[in-house]
């Protein structure tokens, strides 16, 4: 199945809450032979790595507007970048 999971926060960048969560479930999703994806918020670069078999894209912009206005679109933008087939399932955190 083909997870696309969209956070305002990322572990390690944030070491509890939402984040942990979004981290521990894509990662035993990705354990379980499902192929996930995490939209996640810029760490100082945009980039994609991988991390425990899970592909992170660091993509979503911080400013001086609230997350709550900016994320929705941001999120929105970058999953149209992505393959043409899409998700089964999204998962957002907040």
């Amino acid at each position: 199945m083909r997870i696309l999971v969209a956070i305002d926060q990322w572990f390690p960048d944030r070491q509890a809450g939402s984040a942990r969560l979004a981290a521990a479930s894509a990662a035993g999703l990705a354990a379980r032979g499902h192929q996930v994806t995490v939209l996640a918020p810029r760490n100082g670069s945009v980039g994609e790595s991988q991390e425990a078999g899970v592909v992170v894209r660091r993509v979503l912009a911080r400013n001086a507007l609230p997350q709550t206005l900016t994320d929705p679109v941001e999120t929105w933008r970058h999953a149209r970048d992505l393959p043409a087939d899409g998700f089964d399932i999204l998962l957002a955190h907040e």
